[in-house]
């Protein structure tokens, strides 16, 4: 799954007023993705990501964690069955290769 998000087009929105805002977006339709996923296949996931700085890493679980209580105005997440476990990618080839597809989604 993979998300792209058009940054001029976004920041023509009220709400989104910085980097984050924009990232928070992605992640957001990220998560009702595989959710809905997910609830198709009867299962459960966990969300593993690519660290990034420590500040950006403790606004990131805050709002996974928002996401996880609260859900969206379009889903709720039951199958997601933790908050977000941070990685660095060059300790796990599985990030890595997340890396990889996402690098060829941008370009």
């Amino acid at each position: 799954m993979g998300v792209v998000i058009d940054k001029a087009a976004a920041y023509m929105r009220p709400e989104i007023t910085d980097p984050e805002d924009v990232y928070e977006r992605a992640v957001t339709f990220l998560m009702e993705r595989f959710q809905y996923y997910l609830k198709a296949a009867g299962d459960f996931g966990l969300v593993i990501q690519d660290q990034r700085q420590t500040g950006q890493d403790i606004r990131l679980r805050a709002f996974y964690r928002t996401l996880l209580v609260a859900g969206t105005r379009w889903t709720r997440f039951p199958a997601i069955i933790e908050n977000v476990f941070l990685a660095p990618s060059h300790l796990s080839v599985g990030i890595q290769l997340a890396d990889f597809v996402a690098g060829a989604i941008y370009y």
